[in-house]
């Protein structure tokens, strides 16, 4: 966690994309081949996608960058009759 953007290293930033990101486009790409009408892809998106909390801007973001993706990924199947959607859990009480 960080206060301000200056205080996160690229490596950091990188680290973070390549484990909340990149999975899910290969998961989508290589499991899509396989898939007829009525599969469904969920993915598990976070409400710091909508919330954008300032002490954790790596990990927001990239749970933006999966709500764009399902959306997009969304936007190419639907005519397939393959849903994607996200789920976008928050704290519970």
């Amino acid at each position: 966690m960080c206060e301000d953007i200056a205080d996160l290293s690229e490596d950091q930033w990188e680290h973070t994309f390549n484990i909340n990101i990149h999975a899910y486009f290969y998961m989508a790409k290589y499991s899509l081949v396989h898939m007829t009408s009525g599969g469904t892809i969920i993915n598990n998106a976070s409400i710091n996608a909508y919330v954008g909390r300032p002490d954790l801007l790596d990990y927001t973001s990239t749970k933006g960058a999966i709500v764009s993706f399902t959306r997009g990924l969304s936007n190419q199947y639907v005519a397939r009759g393959i849903r994607v959607n996200a789920v976008a859990p928050g704290p519970g009480e």
